[in-house]
Order: C-alpha cells, then sequence, then structure tokens
C-alpha cells in the first residue's frame, strides 16, 4: 500500500495546476494579439492534447517513473518551466499565416508545427500531476483536491495577473511557478532527491534573465499595429494592457495618420501631433 502524499508535495501539485491553467488563459491572450481572436480558441485543443499525450505516455511508462518517482517529477516540473516560455518563443518563429491557409499547404504544416512546440508546456504539467497520483494511491483525494483548487485558482489569477503585467512578462512569472513547484518537490523529497538544487537554481536563475525582447510579441503584419508602425516617422508611446486586450498609443510627427470611421482595430484621435490607438 502506497504511503500518503506529504502536504508539501500537494503544495506543489495545486502550484503546477495553478500554472497549467494560467498558462492556458495566457496564451489564449496571446493569439489573440498576434494572430486574430478566432485562434485563441485553438489553445483548448492544445491544452487537452498535451494532457492526453501525457495520459498515454504514463499508461505505458509509469510503473517505471515510479521507481525514480522524485528525479521524473522533478524533471517534469522543471521542463514545464522552460518549455512554457521557450514554447512561446518558438511558435512565434514559425512562418504561419492564417491568410494563405486556402492555397498555400505550407501553412498547414506550419500550424501542425505550432501545435507541436506548444502542447509540451501542457504535456509535462499533466505528468507531474498524473506521476504524483500515480504513486501515492493512498492520498489521492487530497492530490486531486490540490489538483481542482489549483486549476480554480490559476484559472482566476491569470485573469488579475493581466491587469497587472503584459503577456510576456506574465508568461515568465508562470514559468517560475514551475520552478518554484520544483523546489518545493525537493523540498519534500530530499531524502530521495539529492543533487537537484543546482539544476533548479540554474534553470531559475536561465528564466529571471531570460532575454526579454526574444519573448515579446511578433504580431502578424496584417494587424492594425503593424500596420501603423510601417508609416514614416512612427514610433510607440505607450501601452495599456489588461485581460480584455492591449491598446497601443502610436505616434507620428511626419505623417498625418489616415481616419477610417467604422474600422474596429485602430482610431484616430486628433491632437496636436498625429496619434492613433489600437485595440488588440
Amino acid at each position: 500500500m502506497s504511503a500518503a502524499c506529504p502536504l508539501l508535495l500537494r503544495l506543489s501539485i495545486a502550484l503546477i495546476a495553478a500554472a497549467g491553467l494560467a498558462y492556458e488563459v495566457l496564451l489564449m491572450r496571446w493569439f489573440s494579439m498576434i494572430q486574430w481572436h478566432h485562434f485563441a480558441f485553438m489553445i483548448i485543443s492544445f491544452a487537452l492534447l498535451g494532457f492526453g499525450a501525457s495520459g498515454a505516455f504514463l499508461s505505458f511508462f509509469s510503473t517505471r517513473l515510479q521507481q525514480y518517482f522524485p528525479t521524473a517529477l522533478i524533471s517534469s516540473l522543471l521542463l514545464f518551466g522552460l518549455s512554457a516560455t521557450g514554447a512561446i518563443v518558438l511558435a512565434q518563429r514559425i512562418p504561419f499565416n492564417p491568410e494563405e491557409l486556402l492555397w498555400n499547404w505550407r501553412q498547414i504544416a506550419y500550424l501542425f508545427s505550432i501545435y507541436l512546440v506548444l502542447v509540451f508546456p501542457f504535456f509535462f504539467a499533466a505528468s507531474s500531476i498524473g506521476l504524483t497520483l500515480a504513486k501515492y494511491r493512498q492520498g489521492i483525494l487530497g492530490i486531486y483536491a490540490a489538483n481542482l483548487v489549483g486549476s480554480g485558482v490559476g484559472s482566476f489569477g491569470a485573469l488579475i495577473l493581466l491587469f497587472y503585467l503584459f503577456p510576456e512578462k506574465a508568461v515568465i512569472l508562470l514559468s517560475l511557478m514551475g520552478v518554484v513547484a520544483a523546489a518545493i518537490s525537493w523540498w519534500a523529497l530530499k531524502r530521495e532527491s539529492t543533487g537537484w538544487l543546482i539544476p533548479i537554481i540554474l534553470v531559475g536563475s536561465l528564466l529571471c534573465f531570460f532575454p526579454r525582447h526574444w519573448i515579446s510579441p511578433l504580431y502578424s503584419p496584417y494587424k492594425a499595429l503593424s500596420q501603423a508602425l510601417r508609416i514614416p516617422g512612427t514610433h510607440l508611446v505607450e501601452e495599456k494592457s489588461s485581460p480584455l486586450g492591449r491598446v497601443s498609443v502610436v505616434e507620428t510627427t511626419l505623417t498625418p495618420f489616415r481616419h477610417a470611421p467604422g474600422k474596429p482595430e485602430c482610431e484616430q484621435r486628433n491632437s496636436g501631433a498625429g496619434r492613433c490607438f489600437c485595440r488588440r
């Protein structure tokens, strides 16, 4: 009969569940910014695919992985932290253009590549939860409760977070939550997981000093902001972010903006210098 799950380990599961659900909400906001809001709903399928792939993986290798449970658990948590940031960096650099889907077969391959890249954070988050459920069957109710509480807090917390942080900063914070969950698991299992403190510190340091320009949103060239910034003399003045969208103020002193009434994504405001407000 398996031992009861330590309280600290349940806290780690709640933390990674919160990070995984918050990451899903964040990706919806991200895709609606860089592409169009229609593609934000794909994120649900990313999460389902990642959790499903993890379940299939554990059904084959769970028994073997339980023999190395501390290593497998901490590795999964750290890999979530790395992949949550790295997946967005890679996915943005795949030359996917939805406007060409109907006549360019390569765009289907690019879309498939985005699926493959963005599924990994959800895979690792689900694997850490599944491994713990398989290891501590005696305490499955407590683990499942921690998972549910963490998921609920993460879903709601992501909305609060976006009032205070831009998505590119929020994703670093969620990645660090995976590292903190790994540190808590290491402490709970330190008799069995010696040698993991240095990798945890290294991954945490890497994320803290991750180059911010690598993860800045790369907008579709057809978005209003991209078009506005192509006008000579334009520059970004200010940006505000919330769960409902992101507003960018673009200013030019050389070329007046063309006023297009009824265009929902960009509006012109008359002032001493020409300005437009782009909502995404």
